[in-house]
């Protein structure tokens, strides 16, 4: 998996971006759909830390899929 960084997520909205940690001139859209949840969640904000996986979006760009919390 990879590592990032929220950039910003609006939760009315349900998207946001994130920024990937090894190459910072990559930054990623994801979807509420994407977040991998458990009990403890209730959203992102920004300059949280996640692991996360790229995907294709249905548009067939490029997406964060997968997105979990990083201790």
């Amino acid at each position: 998996m990879r590592t990032g960084v929220i950039l910003w997520f609006d939760k009315k909205k349900g998207y946001g971006f994130l920024q990937d940690v090894e190459d910072d001139t990559k930054s990623y859209f994801f979807h509420y759909t994407a977040i991998k949840k458990n009990d403890e969640f209730k959203s992102y904000e920004e300059n949280d830390k996640v692991y996360y996986e790229v995907g294709t979006a249905p548009n067939g760009k490029e997406c964060a899929v997968s997105v979990a919390p990083r201790n």
